[in-house]
C-alpha cells in the first residue's frame, strides 16, 4: 500500500521529498486500518489470560530479533542520511520511491524462489 501511495502521489504532486512522506504516512494508515478491520476478531485480548511463566521466555526470544531489527533499521536510514547530506530533496525522494520498487521487487522474487524451491523439493 505504501509503494502504491508513493507512485501514485510522486505521478500526481511534485517530485519532492515531502510528497515521499506524505505519502508513506497516508500508505501506513490506509495499509493499517486494512489489516485491523481485516483482523478485528483477533485483536480481541483479555489481559486475565496472561501466561506469566511464557514472558521470560518470549523476551529472551525476542531480544535478538530487537537487536536486528534496530540495526537493519540504521543500515536502511543511514543511506538517506547521506543522500540527504550530499543531495537535495528531490533527490531523495526519488531514490526513496527507487527503493521502494526495489524492495517490492525483492518480495516478489523472494515470493517466487520460495515457491519455486518448496516445489522441488
Amino acid at each position: 500500500m505504501i509503494l502504491l501511495c508513493t507512485v501514485l502521489f510522486l505521478i500526481m504532486f511534485s517530485h519532492t521529498f515531502i510528497t515521499v512522506v506524505y505519502a508513506t504516512i497516508i500508505g501506513q494508515m490506509i495499509g493499517d486500518s486494512i489489516l485491523i478491520i481485516r483482523n478485528y476478531r483477533l485483536l480481541q485480548f483479555n489481559w486475565l489470560k496472561i501466561d506469566r511463566d511464557l514472558l521470560p521466555k518470549l523476551a529472551r526470544f525476542g531480544l535478538p530479533v530487537v537487536v536486528a531489527t534496530v540495526i537493519y533499521s540504521l543500515f536502511v536510514i543511514i543511506d538517506k542520511l547521506f543522500i540527504r547530506y550530499f543531495c537535495d530533496f528531490e533527490q531523495l525522494g526519488l531514490y526513496t520511491a527507487a527503493f521502494k520498487i526495489a524492495s517490492a521487487l525483492l518480495i516478489l522474487q523472494t515470493t517466487f524462489s520460495n515457491f519455486l524451491g518448496a516445489n522441488s523439493i
